[in-house]
C-alpha cells in the first residue's frame, strides 16, 4: 500500500509540480528593487541542449523542447565552453604576434595583437561568473600589453588602423621628443592662435609641445582617422554637453579616449567612446546586461561622461585635475594631492598614463580647432550622424528590421552599437533608424515577426530580485523559470545562485559566433586530403568554400569548414598525421616561439602549454619543451 501511494505521489508531482503556472509566491514576487537597473548582471549564453544542475535541488536539468515559453529551435552554446574556445583563438593570435615580433614583422605583429584585443573586448567574461577564465583573460591582456610594447617601440610610426590602445601606449613609451620636433616646421610647435576661442583652459607648455609633436609625426595616420571620424559624432555630443552645462570643448576628449570608436576597449576593461568601466558606468545609469552595453551608446554615454566630468570639476574646482581624475580615478588624484601637498596638476607626480592625459587632450583640442596650422588641412571629414528613433515594444532582430525598412544591418549596428545580441530587448526600447526610415518602419511594424528565444542564459540572482523581476528583464514568465529550472512554486530566489533563463538572440548573431568555430588554421604537414578526411567533407567542398585554385595550403591560413565544427583529431589520426620519428622533447633556441614549435610538431599552442604546465608564452633559450 505504501508503495502504491508513493507511486501516486510521484505521478501527481510529475503532472502538476512543474506546470506552466505563471504564479509566484507572494514572498518571492514583487517589483525589482530601485537599484536593480544599475546593478551589474552576470549572464552568459549556454546551450539549448544538454543538462544543467539546478541551483536549488542539485538535480540534472534536461532542456525542454521548443514551446511557447521555452527556448526556441535554435541552439546556443555553453557559456564557459564558448568563452574557453574564444580564449584559445586569442592565444593563437598572441602566439602569431609573438612570432612576428621575433621575425621583425612589426605590422603583422601589431595586427595580430590588436585583433586579439578586439576579440577580448567582445567577450565580456565576468569575474564572479567565471573567475578562472577571467584570470586567464587578464593574463592574456598583460602578455599582449608586454608584446605590443616591443612592437610599438620598433615601429617608426603607427599605421592608419592602429587602435586607441596602441596610440596611447606608443606615446607612453616615447623617450626622444626632440628628434620628432626636428621633423616639423616651427609653426607646428606653437600654441593656438589668439583668435581661437576655448571654453576650457588649454595650456601650452613643453609637455603639450611634446604631445603636438607626437600627434603630427608618429601618430599622424591614426590621429588623422580619428579627426575624420570625429565629425560623425561631435555635433550631437556638443549639444548634449551644452544641455548638461559643461564646457563644449570637452567634446574632443574621445579623440584620445577612443578615437570616436564606440567599440573601443582598453586593458582596464573600459568600453565605448568615453571609455567607462562597468562600475563607473552603473553609477551614471549606463546599463550593462545580456542585451545591451550602454557604454557603447554614443548618446547615453555622452550624458554619463558630461555628468561624471561635472562632478569631478565640482570636487576639484580645476578642469586639469578633473580630467586627470577621469583618467586615473578620483581616489588616486586625491591621495596624490594630499601626499604631495599640491593642487597644481603640472607639479604632481602621477602614473605616466595620467601625466600624459592632459597634455594629449590639450594638443588634440588645438589640432581639432586648427587642423590646417598643424598639418591636417587635407582631411576629409565624415558627415554628421543622423537618425530617426522609434519605440518598439517587442524583441526584433536587426536583420528583420533592415529587410522591412530597406537598409542594411551594418547601418542599424552603427546607429545602435550598444545592442549586444543583434536583437532589441523585450519591453520598451528606443531603436535608431537611418534618417527618413521611420515611416517605412511603422508601415510594416505589425508584420515584423518577434524574435525567437533561441538560447538559455545563466542569470546570477542579485539581492532582492524576484522571479517576476528576472522574468520581466528577459521577456519571459516566472512560470517558465520555474519549469526550466525545476523549482518549487514557492521558490525564494537566493542572491548569488544562478538560474537558466530563455532569452532572445539574433539568428545572425548565432551564425556569426558559430562561423568562427567552423574554421581551422592550417598547420605544418596539413594537406587538403587529410583535412577533408578529418572533418568528413570532400576536397572539392573544401576548395569551393575557401575559393582555392590549387591544392597548396599556406601554413597559418584559416580555412572555412563547410557544415562542420572542428573537433580534436583522434589519437590514431594524430599519430598518422605526425612523423613516426617525431621527438618527444625539444630544446628552445634563440628566436623560437610557442607558435613556431607548435606548428613544427603539428600540435596546438594550448596542448604545448598544458603539457608543459606553462602559464605564459614566454620561453627561455635552452629550456626543454615536452611534445605531447
Amino acid at each position: 500500500m505504501k508503495l502504491y501511494l508513493s507511486i501516486l505521489f510521484c505521478l501527481f508531482f510529475a503532472l502538476f509540480g512543474c506546470s506552466h503556472s505563471r504564479s509566484v509566491s507572494k514572498r518571492g514576487g514583487g517589483k525589482p528593487t530601485a537599484s536593480a537597473p544599475q546593478s551589474s548582471t552576470k549572464e552568459t549564453a549556454t546551450s539549448s541542449a544538454g543538462s544543467q544542475t539546478s541551483p536549488e535541488s542539485g538535480e540534472s536539468q534536461e532542456k525542454t523542447s521548443n514551446g511557447e515559453g521555452g527556448n526556441g529551435s535554435g541552439s546556443g552554446e555553453n557559456g564557459e565552453d564558448e568563452y574557453a574556445a574564444q580564449l584559445l583563438e586569442v592565444e593563437d593570435l598572441l602566439s602569431e604576434g609573438v612570432t612576428a615580433n621575433r621575425q621583425g614583422q612589426w605590422d603583422l605583429a601589431q595586427k595580430q595583437f590588436e585583433t586579439a584585443l578586439k576579440q577580448l573586448s567582445e567577450m565580456g567574461i565576468e569575474e564572479e561568473e567565471f573567475p578562472e577564465l577571467h584570470t586567464r583573460m587578464n593574463k592574456l591582456l598583460a602578455e599582449i600589453a608586454d608584446e605590443l610594447k616591443i612592437t610599438l617601440e620598433a615601429q617608426g610610426s603607427l599605421g592608419t588602423e592602429a587602435s586607441i590602445t596602441s596610440f596611447l601606449d606608443r606615446f607612453r613609451h616615447l623617450k626622444n621628443f626632440e628628434s620628432l620636433k626636428a621633423q616639423l616646421v616651427p609653426q607646428a610647435l606653437t600654441g593656438p592662435d589668439p583668435s581661437i576661442k576655448f571654453d576650457i583652459p588649454i595650456p601650452f607648455n613643453e609637455r603639450v609641445a611634446d604631445a603636438l609633436a607626437y600627434l603630427q609625426t608618429v601618430a599622424r595616420r591614426p590621429f588623422a582617422q580619428y579627426l575624420s571620424r570625429s565629425s560623425r559624432y561631435i555635433p550631437l555630443m556638443r549639444q548634449i554637453l551644452k544641455k548638461q552645462g559643461v564646457p563644449q570643448d570637452l567634446v574632443f576628449l574621445p579623440l584620445i579616449e577612443s578615437g570616436f570608436n564606440p567599440h573601443a576597449y582598453s586593458y582596464a576593461h573600459a568600453v565605448g567612446p568615453w571609455q567607462f568601466i562597468a562600475s563607473t558606468g552603473r553609477l551614471y545609469d549606463l546599463e550593462v546586461n545580456y542585451f545591451v552595453d550602454e557604454r557603447r551608446d554614443f548618446v547615453k554615454s555622452t550624458y554619463a561622461a558630461a555628468n561624471f566630468l561635472n562632478d569631478l570639476y565640482v570636487k576639484y574646482n580645476s578642469w586639469e585635475l578633473a580630467l586627470a581624475a577621469y583618467n586615473g580615478g578620483p581616489g588616486r588624484i586625491s591621495r596624490a594631492m594630499k601626499r604631495q601637498d599640491t593642487k597644481d596638476f603640472w607639479e604632481m607626480k602621477l602614473r605616466q598614463q595620467t601625466e600624459n592625459y592632459v597634455p594629449l587632450f590639450a594638443a588634440a583640442t588645438m589640432i581639432a580647432k586648427e587642423p590646417k596650422k598643424y598639418g591636417f588641412g587635407d582631411l576629409i571629414y565624415e558627415p554628421p550622424i543622423e537618425f530617426d528613433t522609434v519605440v518598439v515594444r517587442k524583441p526584433l532582430e536587426l536583420s528583420v528590421v533592415a529587410r522591412f525598412v530597406g537598409c542594411t544591418v551594418a547601418e542599424l549596428k552603427e546607429l545602435n552599437p550598444h545592442l549586444a545580441r543583434g536583437v532589441t530587448p523585450p519591453g520598451k526600447f528606443t531603436l535608431r533608424l537611418p534618417l527618413g526610415k521611420e515611416g517605412e518602419f511603422w508601415a510594416h511594424y505589425e508584420q515584423m515577426p518577434q524574435a525567437k528565444k533561441m538560447v538559455l542564459v545563466r542569470h546570477r540572482i542579485r539581492r532582492g530580485e524576484s522571479l517576476m523581476a528576472i522574468a520581466q528583464r528577459y521577456g519571459t514568465t516566472a512560470g517558465d523559470l520555474i519549469r526550466i529550472n525545476r523549482l518549487r512554486k514557492a521558490y525564494r530566489p537566493k542572491a548569488g545562485r544562478t538560474l537558466l533563463v530563455p532569452a532572445y538572440v539574433s539568428s545572425d548573431y548565432l551564425a556569426e559566433k558559430k562561423s568562427t568555430r567552423g574554421t581551422y588554421r592550417v598547420r605544418r604537414g596539413d594537406t587538403l586530403g587529410k583535412l577533408a578526411q578529418r572533418f568528413g567533407v570532400s576536397i572539392a567542398a573544401l576548395k569551393q568554400a575557401n575559393n582555392l585554385d590549387s591544392d597548396i595550403l599556406p601554413r597559418g591560413k584559416r580555412l572555412v569548414i563547410p557544415g562542420k565544427t572542428p573537433a580534436a583529431p583522434s589519437k590514431a589520426q594524430a599519430s598518422s598525421d605526425s612523423s613516426q620519428t617525431r621527438p618527444t622533447a625539444y630544446r628552445v633556441r634563440r628566436g623560437d616561439s610557442l607558435w613556431e614549435i607548435a606548428q613544427r610538431f603539428g600540435v596546438s599552442v594550448r596542448e604545448l602549454k598544458a603539457f608543459n604546465n606553462l602559464s605564459s608564452h614566454i620561453l627561455a633559450v635552452g629550456m626543454v619543451i615536452q611534445i605531447p
